[in-house]
């Protein structure tokens, strides 16, 4: 029988010692990779037949290529927030092995996803209206600064949500007084980030 073909145990490996070659992450980086190369190729295109070829560079491509830039930051900073909460409620589900806490880690999860998704379609509507006409079907403009409260808010509660579980637990435990500070001090780091 062949390594592959052995079972993994619980810490992944074949009884022999190897991994299983089961693996999917080199399959991700190759069409992540491949998607990202097409769109590279596409705007190279772009600019080579708009600007070598045709010589007619305008303003309007600089400013696709600003907008597109714009709005892609705007989506990253959303989902990078969102992954970098979300890495801290898979530490506190997976430290603290609680039914309850695995349970407040989901729900919140959950919640956390709802609030990034709502974050991510407004400020698509928020981006479009600022890079269209600027507005809305009713006639009025757009509120950035109004946005900008609200997902300050959005972060700040659930920043101050996830800093405050760790520490919660770790008051109910039987440490000395010192062990306890050092721990949510470590804890606490992650309110700088």
């Amino acid at each position: 029988m062949s390594d592959a073909a052995a079972p993994p145990t619980f810490s992944g490996t074949t009884p022999t010692g190897s991994l299983p070659t089961g693996d999917r992450i080199a399959l991700i980086i190759g069409v992540s990779s491949a998607f990202m190369a097409v769109a590279v190729l596409f705007m190279a295109l772009r600019v080579y037949i708009r600007g070598y070829s045709l010589r007619a560079w305008g303003l309007d491509d600089s400013m696709f290529i600003w907008a597109s830039y714009l709005i892609a930051s705007v989506f990253m900073y959303q989902v990078s927030f969102a992954f970098a909460k979300a890495t801290f409620l898979l530490q506190y589900r997976r430290a603290f092995a609680l039914p309850s806490i695995k349970l407040f880690c989901d729900v919140f999860s959950g919640v956390l996803f709802v609030i990034v998704t709502a974050m991510m379609i407004y400020s698509g509507i928020i981006l479009d209206r600022y890079t269209s006409d600027g507005r809305s079907p009713t006639g009025t403009r757009p509120d950035f600064l109004a946005f900008g409260y609200v997902n300050s808010a959005a972060h700040l509660v659930t920043n101050i949500i996830i800093f405050i579980l760790p520490i919660a637990l770790v008051q109910k435990m039987r440490l000395a007084p010192m062990q306890k500070v050092g721990l949510i001090a470590s804890f606490g780091v992650g309110i700088l980030y």
